[in-house]
């Protein structure tokens, strides 16, 4: 098999590469995923996983490139939805991909072009391996 479904339900991971893809149709590696979809494939199913990764203190940050960091620790000083996800993350003691406010943050961040595409799906192979 060439894809299989991820438990977010919201991603599929190329097997051969490795790679994540999101479910957006703006996204080319979705495009090419869709057309095998129609071409009557049928992806491998999501595996399902009882916990994630935890990132705690500083790890929490490492996920993210200093680019990514400084624009989002930037906008946080002028956009209060960025400052309410900003100040969220660094409280928390630890973050999982398996808490739902994670997932959200994770598609406002590349939602506003804090996190391209491809970093948006980095991010989370990395949070779900």
């Amino acid at each position: 098999m060439t894809y299989q479904l991820l438990p977010t339900g919201k991603h599929v991971k190329h097997l051969p590469t490795g790679d994540v893809i999101p479910f957006d149709d703006e996204n080319k590696d979705y495009v090419i995923y869709s057309e095998w979809l129609s071409a009557g494939n049928i992806p491998k199913p999501a595996e399902a996983k009882e916990t994630y990764n935890r990132y705690t203190g500083r790890g929490k940050f490492d996920l993210f490139t200093p680019e990514e960091q400084r624009a989002i620790a930037g906008a946080a000083m002028t956009d209060v939805d960025v400052k309410l996800f900003y100040d969220r993350f660094t409280i928390a003691d630890y973050i999982t991909y398996d808490d739902p406010e994670m997932v959200l943050g994770l598609e406002f961040m590349a939602q506003r072009g804090f996190l391209t595409p491809e970093r948006h799906a980095a991010v989370i192979a990395e949070m779900t391996r």
